[in-house]
């Protein structure tokens, strides 16, 4: 998934198709903006990529951590 989940309305129910989808021990490889990056940091709620509706889950590394470990 490249640059595809921060779009998503339902990303558990994507997540679990991705799993549904995967052949046994497939990869997963998701691409996205993080939400922790230094644009946000320094530019707030002016930065770029917050821009609903068009980015509906802004994702850093702990919570996209956790929604893959939900994949096991």
């Amino acid at each position: 998934m490249n640059q595809i989940v921060e779009h998503v309305l339902d990303i558990n129910k994507w997540i679990s198709k991705s799993q549904k989808l995967l052949k046994p021990n497939g990869v997963l490889t998701v691409t996205l903006p993080s939400f922790n990056n230094l644009f946000r940091c320094l530019l707030g709620t002016n930065e770029p990529y917050i821009i609903p509706p068009e980015y509906l889950n802004y994702f850093n590394g702990r919570n996209l951590r956790k929604l893959m470990s939900n994949m096991v």
